[in-house]
């Protein structure tokens, strides 16, 4: 296992944290810097003041930290709270090494809530998480944190928030951003004592009129009797309910990665086309927590795929779609995902795009000279292990091409990637072009110039979308 090696200061800015963690397993050391107002480290290599472990590395125990008053306050999995928790410690019992310096639960752990990040202020204390597949904020009194304990409200259901910028510890107001499918990003601050919100900035966007567009969030049963979520956005006055539209559904599914319901302008020129925009938040994300994504890893990643599929089949027997409407997308793992249903059920899409995909998953995951490949055996497996190596050959989308029909679809790559080498998708699109049956096209576009993300230019990245988006609608027959 690689571990990742970090530092950051608490937001008390009283103590320096050192942290070393991978995917499964961390550690966290703390460093004190201040002690009634008089700094305690005059330089960096000073060896007189004591650092100390908060927690020695556990497989499997994954926990960070920040710091209020006497305590340390540390959101962890421990103690089988596989969808986290909040708990504090005394910070001197912890700088002592005592061993009833216990981890104490600030609030009873809750199953059906994500707990991600905790952020310390003077007066206050916020969380960030999800619950009921969305990103949630809740805040609390540290004085009284059961009875003062509350999660924002906002005006739509299927929204996105997370804390935003957040520099002062003495400050009494919290700064937050916030959007869904059809709102755009909006600025807020957050006054706990009263639990007021108000607007500060919202994006602009030229010609958008909010009012048009509508989205609603469905469930689909997939095969093994699990409700996925999917999220739908489209324009109201260019689709027609009594019949199917041309819908283009995106997803991903790893990493315990959220595609969340937020605003996004490049998706305009598909819904001001009829086209229907669906994200199918599948198993191997972290939108439903973290036992979302632990429940489509290793023997069981296959889920990831059979839930897109099902995802695709229930919205063409819901008359959302049909099969000659429909393109998908995903990118990177999304790509890996685009890559294995094309070959489980090709006939299903009419065109899909894959960015970057890591479709090559057997010989890069076989290559520990390729500097991310052991970091990722925490991810998808170990294949020099006969467990994994099996796992992992049942979906590689390299090795299960076959001779059959596949839908049209446009591959996109950089040859300055360096998390998915050019190589993959190149290799990946010329066995398909060989194996393949059918005369849709395979389109390679390679950027000589660009890595994983595509351009940082803004606008060269909005011309290279416009390529992916022009492909699907032509492919939908929706351009005009």
């Amino acid at each position: 296992t690689v571990f990742d090696a970090g530092f950051e200061k608490s937001s008390s800015q009283k103590f320096l944290f050192f942290s070393s963690s991978s995917s499964e397993t961390s550690e966290v050391w703390a460093l004190k810097l201040e002690e009634d107002g008089k700094q305690l480290l005059s330089s960096i290599s000073s060896n007189t003041v004591p650092k100390y472990c908060l927690r020695p590395r556990q497989k499997g125990i994954l926990y960070e930290v920040d710091h209020h008053s006497r305590d340390f306050y540390i959101t962890t999995n421990v103690d089988g709270a596989t969808n986290f928790k909040l708990v504090k410690v005394d910070a001197e019992e912890a700088a002592a090494g005592k061993e009833d310096a216990k981890w104490q639960d600030v609030f009873p752990y809750d199953a059906d809530v994500k707990i991600n990040e905790v952020h310390c202020f003077n007066s206050f204390i916020a969380i960030t998480g999800r619950q009921g597949g969305f990103s949630q904020i809740w805040t609390f009194d540290p004085s009284d944190p059961k009875s003062t304990k509350t999660i924002l409200q906002f005006e739509e259901e299927a929204h996105t928030v997370d804390i935003g910028p957040n520099f002062d510890f003495g400050t009494t107001k919290l700064r937050l951003t916030y959007g869904s499918l059809v709102t755009p990003r909006r600025d807020y601050e957050y006054t706990p004592s009263t639990s007021s919100l108000q607007i500060l900035k919202q994006q602009k966007v030229p010609l958008y009129d909010r009012s048009k567009y509508s989205s609603e969030r469905i469930e689909i049963k997939s095969r093994d009797g699990t409700l996925i979520p999917v999220s739908l956005v489209y324009r109201e006055d260019l689709i027609d309910k009594k019949k199917t539209n041309a819908l283009h559904l995106y997803g991903y599914g790893s990493y315990e990665i959220s595609i969340d319901p937020e605003f996004a302008t490049t998706r305009l020129p598909l819904l001001d086309r009829g086209v229907i925009f669906a994200i199918a938040h599948v198993r191997g994300g972290g939108e439903m927590g973290r036992t979302w994504y632990e429940s489509a890893k290793y023997s069981n990643k296959a889920r990831t795929f059979t839930d897109f599929i099902d995802c695709a089949n229930a919205l063409i027997n819901l008359k959302w779609t049909s099969s000659k409407q429909l393109s998908i997308e995903g990118r990177s793992a999304g790509g890996l995902l685009v890559g294995a249903v094309v070959n489980m059920a090709p006939r299903l899409f009419k065109a899909a795009v894959a960015g970057v995909p890591f479709v090559d998953v057997m010989n890069t995951m076989s290559d520990p000279s390729i500097p991310l490949t052991t970091g990722e055996w925490e991810e998808w497996g170990n294949p020099n292990i006969e467990q994994g190596y099996n796992d992992m050959l049942k979906y590689s989308p390299y090795d299960n091409i076959g001779a059959q029909d596949y839908p049209a679809m446009f591959v996109s790559s950089g040859l300055y990637d360096p998390r998915v080498a050019y190589w993959e998708p190149a290799k990946w699109v010329s066995k398909l072009r060989h194996f393949k049956t059918d005369n849709n096209p395979i389109l390679l576009k390679m950027d000589l110039s660009a890595g994983h993300f595509s351009a940082s230019d803004r606008y060269r990245y909005f011309w290279e979308r416009s390529l992916e988006i022009c492909f699907i609608l032509d492919q939908l027959k929706c351009l005009k």
